[in-house]
């Protein structure tokens, strides 16, 4: 399950909470360690570089278990009073969701817009960078 709340300080607060079988305590310390991984395909990168992507814009990421019980992934990002700083016409800002699981891309997608947020997705780290590149991000 996939939820999104707009808390009081303008901040997103994100939550990704599945009903696996959860993530032995002996390994919720090491888990957001790049090349560390409990799986047998895979790379150990993508919970670093959501820790540092996250932890880069002023946010923070944590992630609650129990074995047999799943795991809840919580990531909050500042944000700030866009009616207060920019003019009206100013659209709310767009988030740029970028995974290579569709269904994660569309269940962000989904919650961001009930929130009142656009967003653009890509699954191709060269589409990603053109569209950086194009909206003069750095």
């Amino acid at each position: 399950m996939v939820t999104a709340e707009c808390r009081g300080d303008y901040s997103v607060e994100i939550s990704i909470q599945d009903d696996g079988p959860g993530i032995a305590p002996d390994k919720l310390e090491r888990i957001f360690e790049a090349y560390y991984t409990a799986k047998e395909r895979g790379t150990g990168l993508g919970l670093a570089i959501v820790k540092h992507n996250v932890e880069l814009y002023g946010g923070s990421v944590r992630v609650e278990s129990e074995l047999g019980k799943g795991a809840r992934f919580v990531f909050t990002v500042p944000g700030e009073d866009f009616n207060a700083t920019w003019p009206m016409s100013v659209p709310l800002p767009s988030v740029l969701v970028v995974d290579d699981e569709k269904n994660m891309r569309l269940s962000l997608q989904t919650v961001l817009g009930d929130e009142g947020y656009s967003s653009a997705w890509s699954s191709r780290r060269k589409r990603v960078w053109n569209f950086c590149r194009a909206m003069k991000f750095s």
